[in-house]
């Protein structure tokens, strides 16, 4: 009769302590998503910021005339100059 009352009580505590804990846990996790959340969307908003002062810019530059220049910009010579050591023929 006592170890029976023994395990009742001991069973009801580890209910009762696993219970507090879990519910614990629970709300810290979610105290800490709601965190994240948070941090991530004011990170988006300030991007979005950035990039929307930066837009001006660009509409501007859609709008003016084409570039009267005939000749490719220098990055470009750049990348399809030809390589005089590889080349044997040159």
């Amino acid at each position: 009769m006592f170890a029976s009352k023994l395990q009742n009580i001991l069973r009801m505590f580890t209910f009762v302590t696993f219970s507090y804990f879990h519910i614990f846990s629970f709300q810290d996790y979610k105290v800490h998503r709601d965190e994240i959340h948070t941090k991530l969307v004011q990170i988006m908003r300030e991007r979005l910021l950035v990039h929307l002062r930066g837009l001006p810019q660009i509409v501007e530059s859609w709008n003016r005339p084409e570039d009267a220049d005939p000749q490719p910009s220098q990055f470009a010579r750049s990348l399809t100059k030809v390589n005089h050591w590889a080349d044997p023929q040159r």
